[in-house]
């Protein structure tokens, strides 16, 4: 087991690491707290070739977009406390807090935050703004 976990912090929010262990299914865990109206690679999808993880929130309420190897984009609504978990094993996916407060989700995955693992792809067919659009439309 690793004797520290680290904080990375920017404009957005932060990224904090809580565990790292071997012998857990999923052996690394982490916090992300995202501000309103920012979000991780919200213009941009991204993925990564080796980690896979799994997200529930646990403050807050933050929306999560899939986009599947056949080009499907799902977008899961987490809200603290709901219970979903969703899980994401080289799928494209993005992260939006569209809501009026911080939120906070916890992530698990089978191998450390690395940056280099985090590949970009570009959002040819799909956008928040048009999500979001299309959101407000229905709920009115």
């Amino acid at each position: 087991m690793r004797e520290t976990t680290e904080i990375y912090v920017d404009e957005r929010g932060y990224l904090h690491e809580l565990y790292y262990d071997k012998f857990l299914r999923h052996e690394f865990g982490y916090i992300v707290m995202t501000h309103p109206g920012f979000g991780r690679d919200t213009e941009r999808w991204h993925y990564h070739m080796e980690k896979s993880e799994m997200f529930t929130c646990v403050a807050g309420s933050i929306n999560v977009a899939v986009r599947d190897r056949h080009g499907v984009v799902v977008v899961h609504n987490l809200t603290a406390g709901d219970g979903v978990f969703v899980r994401i094993e080289g799928e494209d996916h993005s992260v939006f807090n569209g809501s009026n407060e911080d939120a906070t989700i916890l992530a698990m995955c089978d191998k450390p935050y690395n940056p280099a693992d985090e590949l970009r792809r570009d959002m040819d067919d799909w956008s928040w703004r048009a999500w979001s659009r299309l959101k407000n439309k229905i709920q009115s």
